[in-house]
């Protein structure tokens, strides 16, 4: 055999011993693990575009009435009422609804004929609607107003803390009154909101903010009210159980807070 062919050989069996280390490399070699994707994290995108529609609501309303017994002679009241309001507030794109908590806080120095002061408090329930007149949405920061409806219910206590000298030499005391009343009527209101929130994860979209105000004028008739008494006149006691009508115009401020 000549040099050429031995040297053609050795390269041959070289080479095949490389192919042969190759595939053993790779037939033994682990594959290499393929991660799972990672789960994505949680989207800030609202998952719902439609506008956050309910809030709560903190106000004040002044009622003037003109209540009157039967004999609309002894049992007059008009002193100012001052009351504060807790409400729960619906809002739609033209609408609004609210029921409220009352918590009344007057009338002070009310007097009858023959009663000393008497100061009240009492608790109620409440309810309004309001319709948008605007062809824009009701809510807009440059306002909006329209007409509305409401009703409520009252409960208030009286009670005299000193007695009163009467003109006839009697002492008046002890006067204890119960008024309780059932109103409704139509009415005007003012709003100015702010524009809505989208619901989402966004911290913009969750924090409380000042949705607003609400302004109201309200003509309200008592479609159903009761008074009762209790008091001393002298050595005399008496009371007496009387149904109750009248009217009142009603000034409402209220805050609205979105949470």
């Amino acid at each position: 055999m000549s040099l050429q062919a031995n040297k053609q050989m050795k390269q041959s069996f070289s080479a095949r011993v490389f192919s042969l280390v190759f595939v053993t490399v790779i037939l033994h070699t682990p594959a290499q693990a393929v991660e799972a994707p990672k789960p994505a994290l949680p989207s800030t995108l609202p998952q719902d575009f439609s506008p956050r529609s309910n809030a709560w609501g903190l106000g004040l309303q002044l009622l003037r009435p003109q209540y009157v017994t039967e004999d609309e002679s002894k049992r007059s009241w008009a002193n100012l009422i001052p009351t504060l309001t807790i409400s729960r507030v619906w809002l739609n794109p033209q609408s609004w609804g609210t029921i409220d908590l009352r918590i009344v806080l007057g009338p002070n120095s009310q007097r009858f004929e023959d009663s000393p002061a008497l100061d009240y408090t009492g608790f109620g329930l409440g309810a309004a609607w309001g319709m948008s007149m605007g062809s824009l949405p009701l809510r807009q920061t440059t306002g909006d107003w329209g007409f509305l409806v409401a009703a409520q219910i009252d409960d208030l206590r009286g009670r005299s803390f000193r007695p009163r000298l009467l003109a006839d030499g009697n002492l008046s005391d002890n006067w204890v009154v119960s008024v309780r009343t059932t109103s409704l009527g139509p009415g005007l209101f003012y709003a100015r909101l702010e524009e809505a929130r989208p619901k989402g994860h966004r911290p913009e979209w969750l924090m409380t903010r000042l949705e607003g105000y609400l302004w109201q004028l309200t003509a309200l008739y008592t479609a159903q009210g009761t008074l009762d008494y209790s008091a001393t006149l002298g050595r005399t006691s008496k009371g007496e159980h009387k149904p109750l009508h009248g009217f009142g115009i009603a000034l409402s401020f209220s805050a609205w807070l979105g949470i």
